[in-house]
């Protein structure tokens, strides 16, 4: 398994790959000495931030935060799932995607020249708000410190975007 970003809050590179003991002596049988290289390896400017932002994350219970915070979230993007051009919501901790289609009933996309997601996040911006997209879904994924009602704010902004949305 990979992971990286929050190890640093994305303030700088790093990164890392950890292995079950069967992976590991998988790799290792037959080899004298196993040994891997990464190009960025043990960058000490990198490795001291990472160790600090997860000194925070722990001081702070921001991973308390992300279930709790992260519970409402899920809560509240129930509430898409009615609206018409919604073909399905879904998220895990702090994370969530509204996923946008043409027809709601065959979960039929929009024409590649058509993205609705582009529309709404174009949208949210002027309203100060910053959302990814993929492909044409919504990506939410707010900081660790996001609050209850960070994302009761979130959530009413981005509820009429969507669901005045002309395609």
């Amino acid at each position: 398994m990979t992971a990286g970003k929050a190890m640093t809050s994305g303030y700088l590179p790093m990164a890392l790959v950890t292995m079950s003991e069967d992976v590991y002596q998988g790799a290792v049988a037959g080899v004298s000495d196993f040994y891997h290289i990464f190009t960025f390896a043990g960058h000490p400017v990198c490795s001291a931030v990472a160790i600090k932002c997860i000194e925070i994350i722990q001081r702070d219970n921001l991973l308390e935060n992300v279930a709790r915070v992260g519970e409402h979230l899920h809560h509240r993007l129930a509430e898409f799932k009615d609206l018409p051009y919604v073909g399905d919501v879904r998220g895990i901790g702090l994370t969530g995607a509204i996923e946008l289609v043409r027809d709601k009933t065959t979960k039929e996309r929009f024409p590649p020249e058509r993205h609705a997601a582009d529309v709404v996040v174009e949208q949210a911006l002027q309203k100060g708000f910053i959302f990814a997209r993929a492909r044409e879904a919504i990506r939410i994924a707010p900081p660790y410190i996001t609050t209850i009602d960070d994302i009761d704010n979130i959530i009413d902004n981005l509820i009429p975007l969507i669901a005045n949305l002309k395609m």
